[in-house]
């Protein structure tokens, strides 16, 4: 998916080349750039009614592939998200309805390059969805959306009527709005076609004004559309990370032994110590199994945080509010003093300084990319297997004066 992402860096900015594809408003540009005879890009700035922080929402897949979208968007018949890889990272599904703009828009390039359909198939959809914050630049917040050819489980530039969309958001001078350029690449479609087709600004407009009266933007605006995150860490850590309960059955060598619930705790390793690894260890041993995180909207959070879900955060914290307070007596019985490892929950979050995507190919192979395998008529879906970078400036250990809110 990184090659569709350096489009970005590419075609994002800068008017070098390209030409006005529609007539300039102060909220709209059009604009084209010829690459080859046959390719062409084209470029939509759009100013939309939404502040940044609101647009960024609204582009996640979790929220714009919720199955509320369908209730006020006439192009969408159904959709859901199918897979979650990470936070801002998913495989989606979905099924398209005619409408007169795609009908319109279908008309023009088949006339212009002689491959009219009839009726275009609207059968179910597969798409690869994925953002990253600070990106192209400090500040932006861009996006991706793929197709994805099902039968051979590979990332394409078109499935039937599905393209590849990429592009990114950027604050606008009025805090209340936000500009969205979109890149879309085209195949031997003429100048003249891209004059013709439906008014990118209005659509877009009108879309966003019918979300915030949506049950989907209510959701969203109320916290309760269950896509939120939350964002954990550790403080206090001055005598190495935090212990490991004894799953029963283990060995308990070198255990530490506490007169509480949980008798035996271990030492959890230092060298190349992820909170989020810990924290499935942990949940795991109190037989509370849980998708944990290690990034968030395509960045690395910092060795001492890890994200969760927070409906699931809420469901496992009563199990880990009790559990980690023995912990904490075991660590203090063990390293002496009276400092030990904290929580911190709904940390703001922190991420690792120039290391790299976690939306990098997931394998060498094509059919790797989406993190799933054919197995005869199934797709198998398991965890992404993108490299960590490390960073060597930075900590592995939480500093001390972590804010947050502090879980005993």
């Amino acid at each position: 998916i990184d090659q569709f992402f350096d489009r970005l860096m590419q075609f994002g900015s800068g008017d070098e080349g390209w030409t006005p594809a529609a007539e300039y408003t102060p909220a709209y540009r059009q604009l084209r750039l010829d690459v080859t005879k046959d390719v062409s890009y084209m470029r939509y700035e759009v100013l939309l009614d939404a502040s940044h922080e609101e647009a960024s929402t609204v582009l996640r897949p979790e929220v714009f592939y919720h199955p509320l979208r369908a209730e006020f968007d006439p192009s969408i018949a159904d959709l859901s998200v199918v897979k979650e890889f990470a936070p801002g990272d998913c495989l989606v599904k979905f099924r398209m309805r005619q409408t007169k703009h795609l009908q319109k828009s279908l008309s023009l390039i088949g006339t212009a390059t002689g491959h009219q359909t009839k009726r275009p198939e609207l059968g179910t959809n597969f798409a690869r969805v994925a953002v990253r914050r600070d990106f192209p630049q400090p500040g932006f917040f861009a996006f991706c959306n793929v197709p994805c050819d099902a039968s051979r489980m590979m990332l394409v530039e078109d499935s039937g009527l599905v393209k590849a969309r990429i592009g990114y958001l950027k604050p606008a001078e009025d805090p209340t709005k936000s500009w969205v350029i979109e890149i879309h690449r085209l195949q031997r479609v003429p100048s003249w076609v891209t004059a013709l087709l439906p008014d990118t600004h209005r659509f877009k407009t009108e879309w966003v004004n019918a979300y915030k009266k949506s049950n989907l933007g209510r959701q969203v605006r109320e916290g309760t559309a269950r896509y939120q995150y939350t964002v954990v860490g550790l403080r206090k850590c001055q005598r190495g990370p935090p212990l490991l309960p004894v799953v029963s059955g283990e060995a308990t060598e070198g255990a530490v032994f506490a007169d509480a619930k949980i008798p035996y705790w271990v030492h959890s390793e230092k060298e190349g110590f992820s909170f989020s690894s810990y924290l499935r260890r942990f949940l795991a041993a109190l037989r509370e199994p849980a998708e944990v995180f290690d990034s968030l909207d395509g960045r690395y959070l910092v060795p001492y945080q890890a994200c969760m879900h927070t409906s699931v955060w809420e469901r496992v914290w009563p199990s880990i509010e009790a559990a980690f307070k023995e912990q904490r007596a075991a660590y203090r019985r063990l390293n002496g003093g009276s400092g030990a490892p904290t929580l911190v929950i709904g940390a703001e979050p922190r991420f690792l300084p120039n290391s790299g995507w976690p939306t990098a190919s997931y394998g060498a192979e094509p059919r790797d990319w989406l993190g799933a395998q054919v197995h005869g008529t199934f797709l198998d879906f398991r965890k992404p297997r993108a490299p960590r970078s490390r960073c060597g400036s930075a900590p592995e250990l939480p500093p001390d004066d972590e804010d947050g809110e502090e879980g005993e």
